[in-house]
């Protein structure tokens, strides 16, 4: 065989050779794929970004410039453009002409009789505030005491080159007139003052008294509202045209007191009281054990240890007795102390109802009178065919009282129910169950056979079911922590041994009930 024909066929045969990716190969040609995807995507947001930060800047420089225009189309006003608001008109039939000497004059008809009096000079006084609070166009009347005709022969600036001037229409702006008091002192001889409102500018106000002789100011480089200061008698007029600002020309009026301004105060919006409650309980009292039903414990020396050696007569076989049978019975059980603490959460449910979830550790306990304790091994029975090897027992000789202690955690589920409607004595009604596990006891039972008493805590129930019930008062009901307290009882639902072994006996507890809660 040639190399070309070896060649070849190897050729062929990897032709015929198909391999497989498996599901990592994929897997990580999809995340490779998916990265290239996001790196596009970044690349296609980043113009966006760009776009939009330069637009916001745009509108930011454009908003923050807007101020500043207007300040300038404010300064920037000539004299030809002066609306009739600038031209005082006055009562009479004679007319003034003042500044006459200055290099621009101009004359303005009064279209309103003066009587023939004289307008008084401007207060220096209120000049230098009126000045203060104003910016002129081209210099500041720093000197009040300087008189219009002196100001006057100061404007160097020539006819013509004002009259070339381009004419600019101040801008409206609507601003509101800052609250000044108006100092008005009344005089017996004084005739009443008219006030003429112009209907072009309600912003303008103009104050005619009887005997009132107008001077036209003349301006050439802006226009100026002159509002004559009055002597004591008359009332001082307020400026209120914000557009009209001269330069050369001072304004009498009194010094503008800033405006108080008084938020009304707000009320307070009370956060809604919170359904949920927290807080704690702890009870004490007495418990026991009982065989017949709920009421059991009300008949005396009815509540005997469980005597599971005891023999079932309808079955029973003639044989001898592995032990004698004991001359006494079993002690009886009397009540022993019981006690538990706990917290809850509590929800609120309706004005007289509610539901609450806890969790707590209850003890309860039973005594019966035993005798000595011996420290041997012996065969008990737990029942007629069963037995049982004990290290240890009690005998029945009755010389010592034992206590039977059994340890409990539950979680109690309670509902409240209000009785009454009254809010300083609230008394409620509570019922309700728990889950209770039987933690650890050592309760003893009793051999009828052998006459023993002894341990074996195998054949108790782990997992009760205990219903309650019971009343209570709540104490200092308008207090941060309200405290409840009243009556409550308790029933073990199950029995306290298996079903096996059980004689019907049920624990039981009743006592005092103290609540506190935490959080209102």
């Amino acid at each position: 065989m040639s190399d070309h024909d070896f060649e070849k066929q190897v050729q062929v045969r990897l032709e015929q050779l198909k391999l497989r990716p498996s599901d990592a190969v994929w897997t990580e040609v999809e995340k490779n794929i998916r990265r290239d995807k996001r790196r596009r995507r970044m690349i296609l947001w980043l113009p966006i970004a760009l776009l939009m930060l330069g637009a916001g800047g745009y509108f930011a420089m454009t908003q923050s410039s807007g101020p500043a225009t207007q300040d300038l189309v404010k300064q920037a006003v000539p004299s030809s453009s002066a609306t009739p608001n600038n031209k005082l008109s006055t009562k009479g039939s004679t007319q003034t002409q003042a500044n006459t000497d200055s290099p621009i004059n101009e004359p303005v008809t009064a279209s309103k009789a003066t009587t023939g009096e004289t307008t008084p000079t401007p207060d220096p006084s209120h000049n230098s505030h009126a000045a203060a609070g104003q910016q002129p166009a081209t210099q500041s009347a720093a000197n009040p005491s300087v008189k219009s005709k002196d100001l006057n022969t100061e404007n160097k600036l020539p006819a013509p080159a004002l009259a070339k001037q381009p004419i600019k229409k101040p801008a409206r702006i609507k601003q509101q007139p800052s609250a000044v008091p108006l100092a008005v002192k009344h005089k017996p001889a004084t005739p009443v003052q008219e006030p003429v409102v112009n209907k072009e500018q309600n912003t303008d106000i103009e104050t005619i008294t009887g005997n009132d002789t107008r001077q036209p100011v003349e301006d050439s480089t802006a226009m100026a509202t002159i509002v004559p200061a009055a002597d004591s008698s008359l009332a001082q007029v307020i400026p209120v045209d914000s557009l009209a600002k001269d330069s050369t020309a001072t304004i009498a009026a009194l010094p503008a007191t800033p405006a108080t301004v008084v938020k009304a105060k707000q009320p307070e919006k009370k956060k809604g009281a919170s359904k949920w409650q927290f807080g704690v309980q702890a009870e004490g009292g007495y418990s026991g054990v009982t065989e017949e039903g709920l009421f059991g414990f009300l008949k005396s020396g009815n509540s005997p240890v469980a005597d599971l050696a005891s023999p079932n007569f309808n079955n029973a076989i003639s044989m001898a007795p592995q032990f004698p049978r004991p001359v006494n019975k079993a002690s009886s059980l009397s009540m022993g102390p019981a006690y538990s603490i706990g917290g809850f959460a509590r929800r609120t449910l309706s004005k007289r109802l509610s539901l609450s979830v806890g969790l707590q550790y209850t003890y309860l306990s039973a005594r019966q009178v035993v005798g000595t304790k011996v420290n041997n091994n012996r065969t008990v029975n737990r029942a007629p065919s069963t037995s049982q090897l004990v290290s240890s027992y009690y005998d029945a000789n009755n010389t010592q009282e034992y206590t039977n202690r059994y340890h409990f955690i539950e979680l109690p589920v309670t509902l409240h129910t209000q009785l009454n409607k009254g809010k300083r004595l609230p008394i409620t009604w509570d019922a309700g169950f728990s889950v209770s596990k039987l933690l650890n006891t050592n309760a003893l039972h009793y051999d009828g056979l052998g006459g023993v008493y002894y341990k074996d805590n195998t054949l108790f129930n782990k997992v009760q079911w205990v219903a309650a019930t019971g009343f209570n008062v709540q104490l200092f009901s308008q207090s941060a922590h309200p405290l409840s307290i009243g009556p409550v009882m308790r029933y073990n639902i199950s029995p306290l041994l298996q079903k096996e072994y059980s004689t019907g006996q049920h624990l039981w507890s009743v006592g005092l009930r103290a609540t506190v809660l935490l959080k209102k």
